[in-house]
C-alpha cells in the first residue's frame, strides 16, 4: 500500500509539474503572439500613412497634368504662320501673321538660326523647327 501511495504520489508530481510547464508554454506563445500583433498594427498604421503620403503626391501630379497646357492646345506643326508666330514671340518677327513667307520671314529665319548656332540657310528645317517651335 505505501508502494502504491508513492507511485500515485509521484505520478501526481509529475504530472502537475507537466501542467504548470504547459501552462507556461501556452502563456508564453499567447505573449509571444500578442506582441506580434502589436508589431504588425504598428507596421499597418505606417503603411497606411506611407499610402496616405503617396495619394496626396498623386493627386499634386493629376493637378499639374490638369493645368498645364496640353500638346493639343498649341498646334505645334510647321506651317507657316506658326513659323511667323514662333518668330513673333521669340522677338524676330514683328510684321502681320499672314502665312506667306516674303523678305521680312526671311530675314527672321536667317537671323533666328544666326543667334541661335543652327545652319544659316533661311530654311526651316528639322532643328531649326525644333529650336523654333519652343516659342509658340
Amino acid at each position: 500500500m505505501t508502494a502504491r501511495l508513492i507511485l500515485v504520489f509521484f505520478i501526481t508530481v509529475c504530472l502537475a509539474g507537466c501542467a504548470t510547464t504547459r501552462k507556461k508554454t501556452i502563456d508564453e506563445q499567447i505573449n509571444s503572439i500578442q506582441t506580434r500583433v502589436t508589431e504588425l498594427e504598428k507596421e499597418q498604421s505606417s503603411q497606411d500613412a506611407e499610402i496616405a503620403d503617396l495619394k496626396i503626391d498623386i493627386d499634386k501630379v493629376q493637378v499639374k497634368a490638369e493645368t498645364a497646357p496640353s500638346s493639343n492646345a498649341v498646334d505645334m506643326t510647321k506651317t507657316k504662320k506658326n513659323i511667323q508666330r514662333a518668330l513673333k514671340n521669340a522677338g524676330y518677327y514683328n510684321a502681320s501673321i499672314d502665312g506667306k513667307i516674303g523678305a521680312k520671314t526671311k530675314k527672321a529665319i536667317t537671323d533666328f538660326q544666326k543667334d541661335h548656332g543652327l545652319k544659316v540657310d533661311g530654311i526651316v528645317g528639322t532643328r531649326t523647327w525644333a529650336r523654333l517651335k519652343e516659342y509658340l
